[in-house]
């Protein structure tokens, strides 16, 4: 299972399409979509694209160390989804 997320502006038709190698093979996948300027019946995919960028950037502060624009933009992230969730300290 692929799951992505990204952004988009405008409405209308379009097309997604996803392009890479499997077993050393060229591969494209390709989808016919319809964005709509507001869609409030999938309002749970903010969520997910909020969780993911918060793990994205966990991440980064792992691997290359905390700074204070990464640090800010968890806080800001936290603080906008209204988490109150806390890691325990050990």
């Amino acid at each position: 299972m692929l799951v992505l997320f990204g952004r988009y502006s405008g409405s209308g038709p379009g097309a997604v399409r996803i392009s890479g190698t499997l077993n050393g093979e060229r591969h494209e996948f390709a989808s016919d979509v319809r964005f709509t300027d507001n869609d409030q019946a999938n309002g749970f995919i903010h969520a997910c694209g909020r969780r993911a960028r918060g793990r994205y950037l966990l991440d980064e502060i792992r691997l290359h160390g905390e700074n204070r624009e990464l640090k800010d933009e968890v806080t800001r992230l936290a603080r906008s989804t209204g988490s109150s969730r806390r890691t325990p300290r050990t």
